[in-house]
């Protein structure tokens, strides 16, 4: 049975486009369709996040490291990022959290937040970076309810948007995400996180 975009929600609603049966032999000539995942493992510790704060891989903000998708054909590539997943390494510990997309790095080494403290995105990491005037920010994917199996969860992303469009940098075919916590949970120690996006390549 088909799926009618009618009868979603018109604000938040799961990241994908919606294809006729006309429509998808243009969009599969347009780009390539695939999947790319990343992890993070969070610190050894069960501190609690309030909303707001980074979910990061170390609590030194030095040590600090974005996370990495690589989703362009090549270097200096582009296209859309029309789904999102999140699985995580626990069926209880876990909590709503938010995933922000940037074309480059948003902060120079050692810029991060740490695992725990207010993530903070200044005004130089959402518009400049080394993509020159083009705005650094894609945009962001919440995942915001969880459903448990038997030793993990896995959340669909929402965005109030069909599709967000990335333009990796000169000499990268990367994006680079960071995770912030939008509910108070207790994570589990040296648990991981791993997201997914779809991605349709130009």
């Amino acid at each position: 049975m088909a799926l009618d975009p009618n009868t979603e929600p018109q604000m938040m609603h799961p990241l994908r486009v919606w294809m006729s049966g006309s429509d998808v032999g243009a969009s599969v000539a347009q780009g390539n369709a695939i999947q790319a995942a990343t992890e993070l493992t969070r610190p050894n510790d069960a501190n609690p996040y309030a909303i707001g704060d980074a979910i990061a891989n170390s609590t030194t903000a030095a040590s600090v490291t974005p996370l990495q998708f690589t989703v362009a054909r090549g270097t200096g590539g582009a296209g859309r990022i029309i789904g999102a997943q999140m699985w995580v390494n626990s069926a209880t510990e876990f909590g709503a959290m938010r995933l922000h997309l940037f074309n480059t790095s948003p902060f120079a080494a050692a810029g991060f937040q740490a695992d725990n403290a207010a993530l903070a995105l200044t005004y130089t990491a959402l518009k400049t970076g080394s993509a020159g005037a083009n705005p650094n920010y894609i945009g962001y994917i919440d995942f915001q309810s969880f459903t448990a199996l038997s030793s993990c969860a896995v959340s669909n992303g929402v965005c109030d948007l069909s599709e967000l469009a990335f333009d990796t940098a000169s000499g990268s075919s990367v994006v680079f995400g960071l995770l912030e916590a939008r509910a108070i949970f207790t994570p589990k120690a040296q648990g991981t996180f791993n997201p997914s996006l779809d991605v349709i390549q130009d």
